[in-house]
């Protein structure tokens, strides 16, 4: 399953961030299923296999999140 979030500042820069989950299902009282196979156990944890963020297309690095953050917060609290 690939979960996706987007943010876009005032600027119109968007920040994309996706994360391949896993989930692992229950099968029997020991045994369990990770992504694949009978889809009728109940889900018993999620597992981030990859994430890939991006701003504007080209990879962010955790200090360029941070910022791209920082600035959308305080450019949303300016009159």
């Amino acid at each position: 399953m690939i979960q996706r979030h987007q943010i876009t500042d005032k600027r119109g820069r968007t920040l994309v961030v996706e994360r391949d989950i896993l989930e692992i299902r229950e099968r029997g009282p020991n045994e369990h299923i990770v992504d694949g196979g009978p889809l009728d156990g109940p889900v018993v944890g999620r597992f981030c296999r990859s994430e890939t963020v991006t701003i504007d297309g080209e990879p962010a690095s955790k200090r360029r999140v941070g910022q791209f953050i920082r600035r959308a917060r305080e450019s949303m609290e300016k009159p």
